[in-house]
């Protein structure tokens, strides 16, 4: 797992969860994991940098 994002990944991030994309469509188009994706998500959504999506639907 690559825990390591750089800022323009993570803004990548941000645009594509803000389409609702699941994370295993933002996994795959940043070349992520999925459970790095979700890592990130949880980091984002506890900093209040994301809202976290209805009925918590990640996948």
């Amino acid at each position: 797992m690559d825990f390591f994002w750089d800022s323009k990944e993570i803004n990548m991030f941000e645009i594509l969860w803000n389409r609702e994309l699941p994370i295993s469509e933002i996994a795959e188009i940043l070349g992520k994991t999925e459970i790095s994706v979700l890592f990130l998500s949880m980091d984002r959504i506890l900093k209040e940098k994301i809202e976290p999506r209805k009925g918590w639907c990640l996948w």
